[in-house]
């Protein structure tokens, strides 16, 4: 499957929340409607950290979005073998 890549445009994630590329490559910061950074995605370990608080119907509808348009670099077995 080929891998998707992210411009540094804003990519619309619904009517609420859009997302764009972040200064590192693996980096993509999710904003609000108001254009604040509610969370960041790490392409490389699928690790989504927020950044402020939103309804977490909204969290999950974010987090299977970016799960599907971007998966993680690295694949579950690896990261359980780390940690």
């Amino acid at each position: 499957m080929k891998q998707k890549t992210l411009p540094r445009d804003r990519v619309i994630i619904n009517s609420s929340y859009y997302c764009k590329r972040g200064d590192r490559t693996d980096l993509i910061l999710i904003f609000n409607a108001d254009n604040y950074v509610v969370a960041e995605y790490h392409q490389q370990t699928g690790g989504l950290k927020w950044q402020r608080v939103i309804l977490a119907t909204h969290k999950d509808s974010i987090d299977r979005w970016l799960r599907v348009s971007f998966p993680s670099k690295i694949r579950p077995a690896a990261i359980a073998a780390t940690a």
